[in-house]
Order: C-alpha cells, then sequence, then structure tokens
C-alpha cells in the first residue's frame, strides 16, 4: 500500500472532478472549482428526502459523500483514468436537518492499493457541526472500459412510475419504495428505477442504492419495535456489487433485522438487480432516538 502526496503531475484538474450527474442534482447538490483546482461540494436539505422522523433520511448523505470521495479520489488521475465506487462507509454523527443550512464535505485520499483509491473526508452543517464522518474505496479504471460500469442507452424505454409509497414519507415517495410484505423475518419492497436516479453512465446512482437500502432496513426495524420505540441509524455500510439501470424496470430490495437489543440494533439490505441478482449491499447500525 502506498501513500499519496502532491497532485497528479500531467494536469491540475480531473474532468471527472466536476461531473454532477441527474441524482445529484435531484439531491440538491453543487460543485464548484475553486482558483486553486480544489473542488467545493454541497447538498442543500430539501423537504422531500425527509423521512419518518422529520429530519434529513441518514442514507441521503451516501450520495453526498460519493461526491466528495470521488472528487478527492480523481484528484490524482490521469485524465484517461476514471474511478467507480466499490463501498461507502458512514459513521453518522448528527441527524441533519431541514434547518442546518448547507451540507458541506471535504475529502482526501488516503493511500492506494492495487484495487484502487482510498478516501476519507467528513460532512459539515452551515454552523460547522459535524454531520458524518465518511470513508470510500474506489477502483480505478480506463476511461470508457467495461469495468467503469457504463450501461448501454436504452433511449426509448421509458421508465415505469409507481403511484409513489403509500405511508407518506417524502424520501418514500422520492424513490418509490413500496413495501410487497407486511410482516415476516425478510420484507421484500419494489422501487422504480427512475431516469433522475442516473449517474452519468446509465446507471443508478451508488448514493441512490445506497439510500434505498437504509430506508428499507429502517422500514424492516420499525416492523420489529415495541409502539412508541424509536431508533436512528449511526453507522452504515454500503457495497457495490454490479450496475442497476436508470430508467429500466423497478428494481427489488430485500430487507431484515439481526438483532434488537435495548442499546443496538443491526438491520442488513440487499438492492435486486430485476432478474433477482445482488446489486448493493447495506448493512446498518442503529441506536435509540432520543
Amino acid at each position: 500500500m502506498d501513500s499519496i502526496t502532491g497532485p497528479a503531475p500531467d494536469r491540475k484538474w480531473h474532468p471527472q472532478s466536476t461531473l454532477l450527474t441527474p441524482a445529484d442534482e435531484l439531491m440538491g447538490i453543487v460543485s464548484t472549482r475553486r482558483a486553486d483546482g480544489s473542488v467545493d461540494a454541497r447538498m442543500s436539505p430539501l423537504a422531500r428526502c425527509v423521512d419518518d422522523s422529520g429530519d434529513i433520511a441518514a442514507g441521503a448523505l451516501f450520495v453526498l459523500a460519493d461526491v466528495v470521495l470521488g472528487q478527492a479520489s480523481v484528484s490524482r488521475l490521469p485524465s484517461d483514468r476514471s474511478i467507480a465506487t466499490t463501498n461507502l462507509h458512514l459513521d453518522v454523527v448528527a441527524r441533519p436537518t431541514l434547518t442546518g443550512g448547507d451540507i458541506s464535505g471535504t475529502g482526501r485520499v488516503d493511500a492506494v492499493d492495487e484495487f484502487g483509491v482510498m478516501s476519507s473526508g467528513e460532512l459539515v452543517d452551515q454552523a460547522g457541526r459535524l454531520i458524518a464522518v465518511i470513508t470510500g474505496r474506489f477502483a480505478v479504471v480506463a476511461v470508457g472500459s467495461r469495468n467503469e460500469g457504463t450501461l448501454p442507452a436504452t433511449p426509448d424505454r421509458a421508465a415505469p412510475r409507481s403511484a409513489g409509497a403509500a405511508d407518506g414519507v417524502p424520501v418514500h415517495e422520492l424513490l418509490g419504495l413500496k413495501p410487497l410484505d407486511k410482516e415476516g423475518p425478510v420484507l421484500r419492497f419494489q422501487i422504480d428505477a427512475r431516469p433522475e436516479f442516473g449517474n452519468g453512465r446509465g446507471g443508478i446512482h451508488g448514493g441512490i442504492g445506497a439510500l434505498i437500502g437504509e430506508q428499507a432496513a429502517g422500514h424492516a426495524l420499525r416492523n420489529m419495535l415495541p409502539s412508541g420505540s424509536r431508533m436512528r441509524p449511526v453507522e452504515i455500510r454500503a457495497c457495490f456489487l454490479r450496475p442497476l439501470e436508470a430508467g429500466g424496470p423497478p428494481v427489488g430490495c430485500t430487507a431484515e433485522v439481526l438483532h434488537t437489543g435495548r442499546r443496538l440494533a443491526a438491520t442488513s439490505a440487499r438492492v435486486l438487480t430485476p432478474d433477482g441478482r445482488p446489486a448493493v449491499l447495506v448493512d446498518v447500525l442503529h441506536v435509540p432516538a432520543h
């Protein structure tokens, strides 16, 4: 494993460093390049990202984390190389709120090895309050290669749209998250694969995939808790195995509760391709909400 220091020698900034995807725009993320070549990314809290707690869904931070860490990672790459996110990790310190102002992030490259680039950073609100500590790993691939995760364009296919979630939770409506089971050890869900979820390569943005898993896992946990009890996510891990088509058929998700206790609960979710293969793995730790 080799440490990375200093900018890439053949350019001041990477073309991918300011690329904004449809999913970034959907989640209220803007990205600007500073005079020194570094990039500032921030997310405006949006009412459509609110979960059943009344605050911004913690899983929504994955979209911003992917932008912040991805921009840091490409800052060390030549322009003929690209990145593909393989995993992201959030330690959630404080719940993001609608009244906390823009959430911004700072990312840095920590190391590289034969598998890619490792980066870390922090997300803070407008008052400087720490919201989350973020880490990620990114595979380095040749621009335009199959491993970049680009899916073939399907311009003639319209994305199926559901009537939205039945529970009225804004982020569930945004995702089109529909439970297919009311109870059981493993709950199944169906989610719209909207074009607005896109990552610019024809696939669903990894941050959206992680948000889907986090919300499905939270739903499964609420079904297991006694009436009046609430828990919130404090650690979320997402691993990205294969792409999901944005604008394609609805995707599936399964979620289960692995453990519930007085101080800690553990849940797991699997976001699935339309033919049932795992695409995104999401594991969540929860603590009591006060």
